[in-house]
């Protein structure tokens, strides 16, 4: 049984600034969202076109994951990662 020290933390400078702030702009625009499918669908174009046996795209799929924005590509993701192992 491995016992641990109490950790004693200085208060932090902020206090509850960030906590308090909240931002009042939360819609986006009719162009913005407009742009929005746009970039959705020239990512969707680039996960179709790249060959399911290049690099790239296993590079393409990381840097999408790692951006945060992988679960509007699932399906597209998905059917690569099949392609992948159906060809392996």
């Amino acid at each position: 049984d491995v016992r641990r020290r109490a950790v004693t933390y200085h208060p932090t400078i902020w206090g509850d600034y960030f906590l308090a702030y909240t931002s009042d702009v939360t819609d986006i625009s009719a162009a913005e969202k407009q742009e929005l499918e746009k970039k959705k669908e020239m990512v969707t174009n680039l996960l179709t076109q790249i060959p399911d046996d290049s690099f790239h795209k296993l590079d393409l799929i990381n840097a999408i994951q790692r951006l945060g924005v992988g679960y509007h590509f699932e399906k597209e993701i998905d059917t690569s990662f099949q392609n992948i192992h159906d060809n392996c």
